[in-house]
């Protein structure tokens, strides 16, 4: 498996220990895969959009963990699309553009209100997505800079405010 950098690590950092995780666009799943091999959450969902992306992660995982733990769902869609209302305590959406970020939240504020973390890694737009947060009346609750492969990556901690109470 690849050297788990420090964008990957400042990521994980935020995952709270016993939580069901969502990792959207999971990728080379390598966040998941170290996790799991830490027994930081009870659960791991992964999403693509795509078979590729997908079979992608099933060959990442199968490599790294010699199968697909039962800990593990791997499942495909669009955004938040693929996971039930209140399944994840924690989601990862890394390594995509904020305007992206952006229109899976804004998909099903329902389901995206259901969930209490999200932890972003933009690539592009990160003010956009800050402002997004604001506006719809997220919390960002950390924000750390992580410095890999000669760019710098922000990360940002963010939880849904309760509508309901005016908050």
């Amino acid at each position: 498996m690849a050297k788990f950098g420090e964008r990957l690590q400042a990521i994980a950092e935020f995952v709270s220990q016993g939580s069901v995780l969502a990792d959207i666009g999971s990728d080379h799943a390598y966040l998941p895969i170290r996790l799991y091999r830490e027994g930081r959450c009870k659960k791991y969902i992964l999403t693509d959009i795509k078979p590729g992306p997908l079979e992608k992660t099933r060959a990442s995982i199968n490599k790294a963990l010699g199968g697909i733990p039962q800990e593990f769902s791997l499942r495909m869609g669009d955004g938040l699309e693929p996971i039930s209302k209140g399944e994840a305590d924690v989601c990862v959406i890394a390594g995509m553009g904020g305007e992206s970020i952006i229109d899976i939240l804004a998909a099903d504020e329902t389901k995206t209100r259901s969930i209490k973390r999200f932890i972003f890694q933009p690539r592009t737009k990160t003010q956009e997505l800050c402002f997004f947060l604001e506006k719809e009346r997220y919390i960002i609750t950390a924000m750390k800079t992580a410095f890999e492969k000669g760019r710098y990556c922000d990360i940002i901690v963010s939880e849904p405010q309760n509508r309901e109470r005016g908050l």
